[in-house]
């Protein structure tokens, strides 16, 4: 019997919808560009889905999860590096107001 794993194609999604949400907010502005990461790059294999240049300050790294673990979300806190949680349903207004949170908590980590 062969089971389907679709947690991969889960996470695609996500970046997906992540990516698209981060295109429009280079377009209007809010942040200078994003990069996503290459798979089974230093980054990537180091927790980091996408880096954020804002206008102001240092690169945002960014680990975009399809279902939210709190162990998996403090491991990634703790290296410094935002997480994201974005479900299949989850419209990419909600998802744009998730990552200025993290742009705002990004910009007071820095100011300190």
């Amino acid at each position: 019997m062969l089971f389907y794993d679709n947690s991969d194609e889960k996470g695609d999604r996500a970046e997906r919808k992540v990516s698209k949400v981060l295109e429009k907010l280079e377009r209007e502005g809010v942040i200078e560009s994003f990069g996503w990461t290459t798979p089974f790059s230093g980054d990537d294999l180091f927790g980091i889905d996408f880096l954020i240049y804002p206008i102001k300050g240092k690169e945002i790294p960014l680990q975009v999860k399809s279902s939210y673990r709190k162990e998996l979300e403090e491991k990634y806190t703790q290296k410094g590096i935002f997480c994201i949680i974005v479900k299949p349903y989850q419209r990419l207004e909600e998802i744009r107001e998730n990552i200025l949170e993290i742009l705002e908590k990004a910009e007071k980590r820095r100011k300190r």
